[in-house]
């Protein structure tokens, strides 16, 4: 199913409150709405391509199993991604942490967005391509280094773009927390990246 003009302009509560009154196409939207953002966020959460497929069929089963649970006073998304990290978490403590090194498979460039914000500085054209595609598996080895609530935060932030109190939401922190933890994020993969990077400049 695709989103539809009258889709998109509908809120995720409306689609969510459609679904839970019996109206199965609610759902359906809300899957073609965030299916692909909650999946891209599990690959990067685990670094592992294929158990984020796992885990993503297991948080929209939960979020179907779980509709009559949800608190309309709160936003979806932010309930979304809460049960995405939770999943996230837990696997992450079943495969073991010595297994998360694995890389997510290299994309084509403007397929997601960059941590530009975090690196040294942006090439420029032609050589963009082919420094993006060189680089991808740097970061991701950068964010797997990191502590599991940095990256995850870190992931949220800049590869979902979701604001900081949607982040809060989703975490069950403070939206203070959010920014404290974000900037400490932002200086750990500074730190790390230099280590794959140790000519560049902050």
């Amino acid at each position: 199913m695709v989103d539809t003009e009258e889709n998109i302009r509908i809120t995720d509560e409306e689609l969510f409150a459609q679904f839970i009154a019996g109206q199965s196409a609610g759902f359906d939207a809300l899957v073609d709405r965030y299916y692909k953002q909650v999946y891209r966020f599990l690959v990067r959460f685990t670094g592992r391509p294929h158990l984020a497929e796992d885990l993503i069929q297991d948080v929209f089963m939960k979020v179907y199993r779980s509709a009559n649970t949800f608190d309309p006073e709160r936003k979806f998304r932010p309930w979304l991604y809460s049960i995405a990290a939770n999943r996230a978490r837990d696997a992450l403590r079943s495969v073991g942490r010595s297994e998360k090194q694995i890389l997510v498979h290299r994309t084509k460039a403007g397929e997601e967005t960059s941590l530009e914000e975090l690196l040294p500085g942006a090439p420029s054209p032609p050589d963009r391509e082919i420094i993006a595609r060189e680089t991808t598996e740097k970061v991701q080895r950068a964010l797997m280094d990191m502590p599991d609530q940095l990256r995850e935060i870190v992931t949220l932030a800049y590869y979902n773009q979701m604001p900081y109190k949607d982040i809060a939401g989703a975490l069950g922190i403070p939206l203070g927390t959010v920014k404290s933890r974000l900037h400490k994020a932002v200086l750990t993969f500074g730190e790390i990246w230099k280590r794959y990077e140790p000519d560049s400049k902050r």
